[in-house]
């Protein structure tokens, strides 16, 4: 399976900036979580959408747990902890729900093209920090696994 994704120029140099000028990796929780809502900020900007953002400092002892998820009734995004793929993820689903009106999709399509549409625009700011949360496993899914799982996505827009 083709795990390489589209995805904009502007929102790549935002997340690059975000880990590499910013040093977001190496904030405090309550930094990241400001870093994650000026992001989400400018991610509206490029993409034209609104929504909410709530980020909780919750199980940020427990770096393989997590719960963040996606609202579509009120367009909510909640994390329970500034973790920036998660974020990505979820912002993915906003995006699914306002910007392409997903329709017909079934869940596993809406969650692998989530998958594979956060993990490209991390590895595509910072290949190093891609690769290194790769060999600490802190990635819950990888463009490897998912490639290896050979699951099947109808991609949307980048």
């Amino acid at each position: 399976m083709k795990t390489d994704m589209k995805v904009k120029k502007e929102i790549v140099q935002i997340v690059r900036n975000l880990i590499k000028q910013k040093r977001f990796f190496r904030q405090d929780l309550n930094k990241k979580r400001d870093m994650l809502f000026e992001t989400f900020k400018e991610f509206q900007k490029v993409y034209g959408i609104s929504g909410e953002i709530v980020i909780e400092n919750i199980n940020v002892d427990k770096p393989k747990i997590t719960s963040s998820c996606y609202f579509p009734a009120n367009s909510l995004i909640f994390l329970d902890k500034p973790s920036l793929i998660n974020f990505l993820h979820e912002f993915r689903h906003l995006l699914q729900y306002k910007k392409y009106k997903k329709g017909n999709m079934d869940k596993d399509t809406i969650e692998v093209d989530a998958r594979l549409w956060s993990l490209n625009v991390f590895k595509k700011a910072s290949k190093r920090a891609y690769e290194n949360a790769e060999k600490k496993k802190l990635l819950l899914y990888t463009l490897e696994n998912i490639r290896k799982e050979n699951w099947t996505t109808k991609s949307l827009k980048p």
